[in-house]
């Protein structure tokens, strides 16, 4: 038993210790294209695993024509009762979109409905239209950009948020 508590505790550490990297991964690529968007600069001195992903952004960027970003790590709220932080609001191939970066092994499934409470929020405080929304996935291993457009199912995916922030009121 005691073999099997250390064993435990050891699997645990490694994936808090995983878990945590993964994050520090994300918040310094998200940092990095950050000073990007608002300056127009690429930053200097990026470990390797984080100038992998920047490098993975500038791809995208060229393949969907990225143009002048018009909000960054914009903080956004709603009389709904939500609020959150956007990554950016950018033309993409001349359409004015919403983008949220991920770092992450794949998309997943909230997604989309967080996309679209972020596109919401965004028209309700500024009144500006958002045309297009998705996430791009730079990819850790491969250096590469993977993007998937939520645009088509933008509006049921605000529809299922909203049941679900009507749940957890109900909580």
């Amino acid at each position: 038993p005691e073999d099997a508590k250390d064993l435990f505790r050891k699997a645990k550490a490694e994936a808090d210790r995983q878990r945590d990297e993964a994050a520090d991964i994300g918040t310094k690529t998200h940092k990095a294209i950050e000073e990007y968007l608002k300056t127009g600069r690429k930053p200097k001195g990026l470990a390797p695993v984080i100038q992998k992903t920047f490098n993975a952004f500038l791809i995208f960027a060229k393949e969907k024509k990225l143009g002048k970003a018009i909000a960054v790590e914009k903080i956004i709220y709603s009389p709904y009762g939500y609020a959150g932080k956007l990554d950016f609001v950018a033309p993409l191939d001349g359409k004015k979109s919403l983008v949220d970066a991920k770092t992450s092994g794949g998309f997943y499934s909230e997604v989309p409905r967080q996309l679209a409470a972020y596109a919401n929020a965004f028209e309700e405080m500024t009144g500006d239209k958002i045309e297009r929304v998705g996430a791009v996935r730079l990819d850790k291993e491969t250096g590469l950009p993977y993007w998937k457009d939520y645009t088509d199912i933008r509006e049921i995916s605000f529809k299922r948020f909203l049941c679900l922030l009507d749940f957890v009121s109900l909580a």
